[in-house]
């Protein structure tokens, strides 16, 4: 019976997501983030992608919490989450998402205007501002330190600012240490000129794991609408992928359309950011061994983040 009402549920969800527009065409929901995971989308509202019978639609949102609950019940078919959270969904919900692939890579730095400051271990005895308590930037910079051989109690973290507010607190010499992603590191840059980017985390992540690196972002589906219309899904992820291709290499032309359709950054913030934001695209099999790497360092000391196991094999759609 329960898998009767599931596989209900299941179809219930794909009609919703294959809902007509005016013209009767299907509707594909993208829901984006306000904010630098929006900046491969902006390419997208310029340039519609080109899904049979389906138009794309697109809804920016303020956080993952917001998407979280669409992308469940189906109110949106595609949206971007933090890693652990796709997981966890897909844990605690039956397998409610599926991952398309890893859409942004590490862009974690250490910031400060202290030029004694070179490698991690300069950093014991001292407070770096850090926003998002529980999110990857916390779990990955918590393990680069303690392989490096620094304890949990050598080095203090502080999550009592928001990414935006520890750039303008560097800047007026608030803060003196801060662990910041793009697009903050490169605003926190333009505000003053004497902070530099002291350590690139993503360097010494590579040098814990052997060479590997870790998804920031990830592009996922709700299950029934990717089950339901795998060939739209597969021709969002080709358009999503040029998408990327196409940010990378103008930069420029990218930040003035973030800005013109008002996805929460500036031009010249995006275009300033892009070559160290890590925008890429990975196929969900081919970044499985990342993702599940860094999975597991959230299971090491905060299984909850991550529903308390890794994701099973249909975590992972493959096209």
């Amino acid at each position: 019976m329960k898998k009767l009402l599931a596989a209900l549920a299941g179809l219930l969800v794909a009609a919703f997501c294959a809902a007509k527009d005016k013209n009767g065409d299907s509707v594909l929901r993208v829901a984006t983030l306000n904010g630098p995971s929006s900046v491969p989308v902006a390419y997208l509202y310029e340039h519609a992608p080109d899904l049979p019978g389906t138009a794309a639609r697109f809804e920016v949102l303020a956080n993952a919490t917001a998407v979280l609950p669409k992308l469940i019940t189906g109110e949106v078919s595609v949206g971007v989450l933090p890693p652990n959270a796709a997981a966890k969904v897909y844990t605690a919900n039956n397998g409610a998402v599926v991952a398309l692939g890893v859409c942004g890579n590490g862009n974690l730095f250490l910031l400060t205007a202290d030029t004694s400051v070179r490698t991690l271990a300069d950093l014991r005895g001292k407070t770096v501002a850090c926003a998002g308590q529980g999110a990857t930037p916390e779990y990955v910079f918590r393990f680069v330190l303690r392989a490096a051989g620094i304890g949990a109690d050598e080095v203090r973290l502080d999550f009592s600012l928001a990414n935006a507010d520890i750039a303008t607190a560097l800047a007026a010499g608030r803060v003196q240490y801060a662990l910041v992603p793009e697009p903050f590191a490169t605003v926190a840059q333009m505000k003053s000129g004497g902070i530099v980017r002291a350590i690139d985390i993503q360097e010494a992540y590579a040098v814990a794991t052997g060479g590997a690196s870790y998804p920031m972002t990830v592009l996922v589906a709700n299950a029934a609408y990717a089950a339901a219309h795998r060939d739209v899904v597969d021709a969002f992820i080709a358009a999503y992928q040029a998408a990327v291709v196409w940010t990378n290499v103008h930069p420029r032309e990218a930040g003035l359309l973030v800005q013109k359709h008002t996805l929460g950054l500036t031009a010249t913030v995006v275009e300033r950011s892009i070559p160290n934001a890590a925008y890429v695209w990975q196929s969900a099999p081919a970044a499985r061994a990342d993702m599940e790497r860094l999975l597991d360092v959230y299971l090491r000391t905060a299984p909850q983040a991550v529903g308390g196991a890794l994701p099973g094999n249909g975590f992972y759609y493959s096209h």
